[in-house]
């Protein structure tokens, strides 16, 4: 019973959530996350930002599929272009790669 409950409240979200527009990999949404969270990194001129594994924006980024940032600079508007770096909004790929930490051993040698 939990499950169909689970089911029909995801369709009634789907059925009631805007559309969002998909370009690539990406959706509008994505982009605007990214755009928000990563501004103090991403802006021209902006110098000394440095980001955290963990911080939002990094979130942000994987958020996107395959943290595909060449798809969020593909929908950047012009004036967007004007005011961020599409350098840095590409390395936020690389700089926001999640690696976790190694699993311990399964059993110790003694």
């Amino acid at each position: 019973m939990f499950y169909w409950k689970m089911a029909v409240a995801i369709l009634l979200v789907c059925a009631i959530s805007p559309p969002q527009v998909v370009t690539g990999t990406c959706t509008e949404t994505q982009k605007a996350r990214v755009m928000f969270y990563c501004h103090t990194f991403t802006k021209k001129g902006s110098t000394g930002n440095v980001i955290h594994i963990h911080s939002d924006c990094c979130v942000a980024v994987r958020l996107v599929p395959n943290s595909d940032m060449k798809c969020v600079v593909s929908m950047l508007t012009d004036k967007e272009k004007e005011e961020h770096d599409e350098e840095r909004i590409l390395s936020l790929e690389s700089l926001c790669e999640y690696h976790p930490p190694p699993s311990p051993p399964s059993s110790l040698s003694t």
